[in-house]
């Protein structure tokens, strides 16, 4: 065969530049680890990461802090129960009446100071129905009908109760946008409000330590007031968490 570009034979120099030539192969490198160690991941030990699985994400757990300075200067029974009141209240207002459509005995438990000055639940001063379009309240003693409209607007601010024939009739809202952005905001002015009682609480609880500071070590009174703060701040967690957690609920309900 004869050069394309000189016509001399296959040994001129320059047939390494002719198209009929072979192309020169290039050796692969070996791998420097031999294949026997080589191993692949498998996709699913990504996904079983806390960090990139978003499905398995746990709100934090925390740790009631330690009191050891501040049981000398205060009832740890009654420091606990008085904190423990405001997380409590705030769970049964915020799961119980500020969600989207609140069930039949939610309506029921309502509390309401009668005419005569005593205190009684919904579900014994009236009879209650339910429709799709609202709730229907027909009280035993027409008289108890200004206290009952007032409890239900104290429980549920977004209510406009309609009296007629001496029938409270509650329209049911219907879900849009706008009225899941109240509920919001109300669950929103609640943890709120929570907070701010826990701080008038920390305000009380610092004031009998101040009460009692000389008769205790300067050092001791300091760990105390610090307990008390870190304290505080423990409960502000806590009653933040519910807050999220309920406004949550309602945007996926």
């Amino acid at each position: 065969m004869l050069c394309r570009l000189c016509r001399a034979s296959v040994s001129c120099a320059l047939y390494r530049h002719s198209t009929l030539a072979a192309p020169r192969r290039i050796p692969r490198a070996t791998p420097s680890v031999p294949p026997t160690a080589r191993t692949r991941l498998p996709v699913q030990c990504l996904h079983t990461s806390p960090s990139l699985d978003k499905r398995k994400h746990h709100s934090p757990q925390l740790t009631r802090p330690a009191l050891d300075s501040l049981k000398s200067f205060l009832s740890l029974d009654e420091f606990y129960s008085s904190f423990d009141e405001i997380e409590k209240s705030l769970r049964e207002e915020l799961g119980s009446r500020l969600v989207l459509r609140p069930g039949l005995p939610v309506y029921e438990g309502v509390e309401v100071t009668a005419s005569d000055g005593t205190h009684n639940t919904l579900n014994l001063l009236a009879q209650i129905s339910m429709t799709p379009t609202h709730i229907e309240i027909s009280p035993v003693d027409p008289s108890d009908i200004k206290e009952i409209c007032l409890s239900l607007q104290r429980d549920f601010p977004h209510a406009t109760p309609v009296v007629h024939n001496n029938v409270i009739k509650l329209p049911q809202k219907r879900i849009t946008k706008e009225y899941r952005e109240q509920v919001i905001k109300e669950i929103d002015r609640r943890g709120k409000s929570a907070k701010e009682k826990t701080s008038k609480l920390y305000s009380k609880f610092h004031r009998k330590i101040k009460k009692h500071e000389k008769a205790h070590d300067i050092d001791l009174r300091r760990g105390a007031e610090s307990e008390l703060l870190h304290y505080k701040k423990y409960a502000y967690i806590r009653l933040d968490l519910i807050t999220k957690d309920q406004i949550e609920s309602v945007k996926n309900e």
